[in-house]
């Protein structure tokens, strides 16, 4: 009878008489423990540009010679390309936005796009997710964001502006006749840029308090960026780093207004 080589080997093994040979053979044989599965980690959904509304609202965006690249959602899952007609949100529904403008949203005082609302509504989240979609661009182009919430009396927050390298005119009239807004973004930039904050926040009557890192103030590219605002507002208050000589600008609408508090930021 026809020796089976696998009973031999087993029967050796027993008896330790099984060599290198005979061992990387057994081994062979030995089932191969399947490898775990790969675990992917999810991706961080982007902090998309986000209008949350109060009551009925209505959202539409204006163009003059410009057309820039948007996209909308209600769910962020399922998107649509964003053709500026008015969207309409219910009570407590939220609209968010990205898009693929890498070059900025506006081009200039004759190129631009500005957003017209009705109804109560609280914005929030990263503007640059206008420029793309993950929002991780941290420079602005020149008139990037000019007029784009001017007379939007409705709003009651704005946007994070985390860009820390600013241009000309990239924020000129941004938020300009916002009279519902009362906090201003944060303004992380340290250095200013020729009219980046002219007019910014001009007439924001009920706005009580602004956040500049910017050490070296410089009040023309300021011009009146709070000419009339913190009117209505209590004790309205400017934070700005200690060596700031933004602190030097009293009594100014191009600096520190008539009324308003100065307070050192803390490190």
């Amino acid at each position: 009878m026809k020796k089976d080589k696998n009973l031999e080997y087993v029967q050796k093994l027993r008896n330790g008489g099984v060599n290198n040979k005979a061992m990387n053979y057994i081994n062979d044989l030995r089932p191969v423990k399947p490898a775990a599965p790969s675990v992917e980690t999810p991706s961080e959904t982007p902090d998309y540009l986000c209008f949350t509304a109060t009551g009925e609202s209505t959202i539409r965006l204006v163009n003059r010679n410009n057309y820039p690249v948007l996209f909308y959602s209600k769910d962020k899952e399922n998107w649509t390309s964003w053709d500026y007609s008015t969207i309409t949100l219910n009570d407590g529904e939220s609209l968010y936005l990205y898009g693929d403008n890498p070059n900025g949203i506006s081009k200039g005082a004759n190129s631009y796009s500005n957003f017209t609302m009705i109804g109560s509504i609280a914005v929030s989240g990263n503007i640059q997710t206008l420029l793309s979609k993950e929002g991780d661009i941290l420079t602005v182009t020149e008139y990037c964001y000019y007029l784009m919430f001017k007379d939007c009396t409705y709003i009651t927050t704005a946007p994070e502006l985390p860009a820390t390298t600013l241009a000309a005119n990239c924020y000129n009239s941004m938020f300009e006749g916002c009279t519902g807004l009362t906090t201003a973004p944060e303004l992380p930039a340290t250095t200013l840029a020729d009219g980046c904050y002219s007019y910014m926040f001009s007439d924001c009557t009920k706005l009580q308090s602004v956040t500049t890192y910017v050490t070296t103030w410089n009040t023309d590219n300021t011009a009146d960026w709070l000419y009339n605002a913190g009117t209505s507002a209590e004790n309205p208050t400017i934070y700005c780093p200690a060596n700031s000589n933004l602190k030097n600008v009293s009594d100014s609408d191009s600096g520190i207004p008539y009324g308003w508090v100065q307070v050192d930021l803390t490190e």
